[in-house]
């Protein structure tokens, strides 16, 4: 349909946390709802206590898309709704936090390697009964039980609990606390702007980062992925993004490296478990080839300065086996006037003619005077192979027409000159 989908216009006849959860493990990309909390539902709430002391609630809350919370006992089904209470700590400050929608029943699992940022005292990597769940965005937390008015908060029996435990929310008070918290779809929806998906040169430089430093040895502070953070924020790939320090900051560049873990066969702990479609091609193409993968990072690195910040839409740009900025990379070397000219002459004192080297289609012979001297060049040699993008020479050129320059780049890699030609025959 050329959008995404909205929650009245999908039903996948299971509850909405794990329809995510399993499209996730199917390999689609799934884009965090931006409907805000569900004000009905089937499910029942529950309300978790947050000690601020172990773990930073507030700031993971914000920072992440799904966590997971240690669960003594109780049985939250998929689809439940969660209601995170945050105990006070050394704060003065006590009250909901985050709200959030149950996606799988509890499992012994260990802590999420995204949520290690966020853990205050040492987490241990032990399997412990865990449920996973999303937050769901509202505008009105984290809510204070000081700042609560109209005595809902105080009537939680959350509130007067200590220590852990799963505490019953019934409809009526979800339902006051959605009121309480004017979290109503329409207005979340004009207000949220969710990151955009990662691209593949995004991907090759997280990739390329992960096998340099694995997470396990450093975290989201460190200078590599603090640099690989702020080069993402300056790569001209994305026409739109979210306001605020939320694109591609450094925790969001750690927690995709940990999306690797799941993919890792040779990773003895549990990554995360919904890593996109993307993510699993870009490691198969160059978890095997570590050289390549270095070269393209390192090209991609040198080309970001360079390359325009715009493009042509119309381009083939998702299917260049090396990500958008190398293409375009490609496509301003190919369209080079000066270079083009050089070897249009070339070829015409060679053969006589402007013919394509694998169909032999001429333009100026099919147009007459319109097609005189039209042809497409084509840049044989990958960006990966160049010592710098400027090492440009023209027997790295052929020359193409539209058609056959269009099929070059569609496969990757990219065919050349001779596995063209033999498709044609």
């Amino acid at each position: 349909m050329g959008r995404a989908l909205e929650p009245t216009e999908f039903s996948s006849g299971i509850a909405p946390g794990q329809a995510v959860h399993l499209l996730r493990q199917l390999g689609f990309d799934v884009d965090e709802r931006a409907e805000g909390p569900h004000t009905t539902s089937s499910g029942s709430a529950w309300a978790i206590l947050c000690n601020p002391q172990v773990y930073d609630i507030e700031r993971a809350s914000q920072e992440l898309d799904e966590d997971a919370w240690t669960l003594a006992t109780g049985t939250p089904e998929p689809g439940d709704r969660l209601v995170l209470w945050k105990t006070k700590g050394r704060s003065s400050t006590r009250g909901v936090v985050a709200l959030g929608e149950v996606l799988a029943a509890p499992e012994v699992i260990p802590p999420p390697p995204e949520s290690l940022p966020f853990w205050i005292s040492e987490p241990g990597d032990e399997p412990k009964r865990r449920i996973r769940f999303r937050y769901i965005r509202a505008s009105g937390v984290p809510l204070w039980i000081s700042d609560d008015r109209s005595g809902l908060l105080e009537s939680l029996t959350v509130s007067r609990a200590q220590g852990s435990g799963l505490f019953k929310v019934t409809d009526d008070q979800w339902a006051e606390l959605i009121r309480l918290l004017g979290a109503l779809p329409s207005e979340t929806k004009s207000r949220t702007r969710q990151n955009p998906a990662w691209t593949r040169d995004e991907l090759i430089l997280a990739l390329d980062l992960y096998f340099r430093f694995p997470p396990g040895t450093i975290s989201q502070s460190h200078p590599e992925v603090v640099a690989l953070s702020n080069l993402l924020n300056t790569l001209p790939i994305h026409g739109r993004r979210p306001a605020g320090d939320r694109f591609r900051n450094p925790n969001g560049v750690y927690m995709k490296m940990c999306n690797f873990l799941a993919i890792d066969p040779g990773y003895a702990g549990k990554g995360l478990t919904s890593f996109g479609r993307e993510d699993q091609r870009v490691w198969e193409e160059f978890s095997g080839d570590k050289d390549l993968l270095s070269s393209l990072a390192r090209s991609i690195r040198d080309g970001a300065n360079t390359v325009q910040a715009t493009w042509d839409p119309d381009e083939d740009e998702e299917s260049f086996p090396e990500g958008r900025v190398l293409y375009r990379l490609h496509r301003a070397r190919e369209r080079s006037a000066k270079l083009a000219k050089k070897k249009k002459r070339q070829v015409l004192k060679q053969t006589g003619c402007l013919a394509c080297e694998v169909c032999g289609f001429d333009f100026s012979r099919q147009y007459g005077e319109l097609g005189a001297g039209f042809i497409e060049c084509h840049h044989t040699k990958p960006l990966s192979e160049l010592d710098s993008p400027a090492d440009v020479r023209l027997g790295d050129l052929v020359v193409l027409c539209s058609n056959c320059h269009r099929m070059v780049h569609r496969r990757r890699p990219w065919l050349s000159v001779a596995d063209l030609s033999a498709l044609l025959r």
